[in-house]
């Protein structure tokens, strides 16, 4: 997102004149692969950051119609030395980093693959803003 950019929300159309980046967060990209949305890549500004399929409950909406995606499935967050870490939020069908079911906070990196119930992303970029 840039200075200038647009975004809509239903029928609203918003454009960005100021962007206001906190020192030590980083930046995460993420490509969905399986799934309804399958090819769009998600950018977030990870310092803590919900996933999951409620438009309410979560920072990053996705559409589940099968319903494997919990209202707020995982989170993000920036923890020691830079990392962004994935932590599952008791969802019912569980969070995989790199095919493995993950209990507690888990690092991802650049290639790391994620699994959300149904939902499948990579991770394409991190780097510190």
């Amino acid at each position: 997102i840039s200075l200038g950019n647009f975004i809509s929300v239903c029928t609203k159309y918003f454009e960005f004149i100021e962007i206001d980046r906190e020192t030590g967060t980083l930046m995460i990209s993420f490509e969905e692969i399986e799934g309804q949305l399958a090819g769009q890549l998600f950018t977030v500004h990870a310092g803590h950051i919900i996933i999951g399929r409620s438009e309410k409950l979560a920072h990053i909406h996705v559409p589940d119609p099968n319903r494997t995606l919990s209202r707020q499935h995982a989170q993000f967050e920036l923890l020691r030395s830079n990392q962004i870490y994935v932590t599952d939020l008791d969802s019912t069908n569980g969070t995989y980093v790199d095919e493995i079911k993950i209990a507690a906070p888990t690092p991802v990196v650049v290639g790391s693959s994620l699994r959300f119930g149904d939902v499948c992303c990579r991770v394409t970029a991190i780097e510190p803003i």
